[in-house]
């Protein structure tokens, strides 16, 4: 698991660093059209600004994809970890994502994880159930056993009373 922690922390950092390299990009592009000026070459440097213009838009579109979504599918991710780790702790519940789809997701899996922990929870009650009767069949067992030996002994008694009065050793 901590191979995968790794893996999607690195392909987060990368997408955020791309943002910012296309948003310096298109920045870089725009203030080298602007300092070549418009009458050298209007229609190249109207491409440079366009493309400028594009690289700015895109970084900060994906900054804001990487803020809304990818975080909130980070804090999602978090809780699933913990929840399929060794310790198993299905008490934390998935906060809503932000958006529709990523609340959706939250929603169903807190609602799989209810039926999960009712359905613990039933086993549990039938597993102490089981036993506190097998307290009482131990009980019931030991009390026959008693009696067993009880009837043993006086079986015996009766069987020396019957050989005393036939004189049968």
């Amino acid at each position: 698991m901590e191979h995968t922690k790794t893996r999607q922390s690195q392909s987060v950092s990368t997408a955020a660093w791309g943002a910012w390299l296309a948003i310096v990009l298109g920045a870089l592009l725009c203030v080298f059209a602007y300092s070549r000026g418009l009458a050298a070459q209007p229609g190249f440097t109207f491409l440079l600004v366009v493309v400028g213009t594009a690289l700015v838009t895109g970084g900060v579109c994906v900054l804001v994809l990487y803020q809304r979504i990818l975080k909130a599918l980070g804090g999602m991710a978090a809780v699933i970890v913990e929840s399929a780790s060794g310790a198993g702790d299905l008490s934390r519940d998935i906060v809503g994502g932000g958006n529709a789809q990523l609340e959706a997701i939250a929603k169903d899996y807190n609602i799989f994880l209810a039926k999960l922990r009712k359905l613990i929870g039933q086993i549990r009650a039938k597993t102490i159930g089981i036993a506190s009767e097998s307290v009482q069949l131990k009980q019931f067992l030991t009390e026959a056993s008693a009696g067993a030996e009880k009837q043993e002994s006086l079986v015996h008694e009766i069987s020396v009373a019957c050989a005393g009065v036939s004189g049968v050793p």
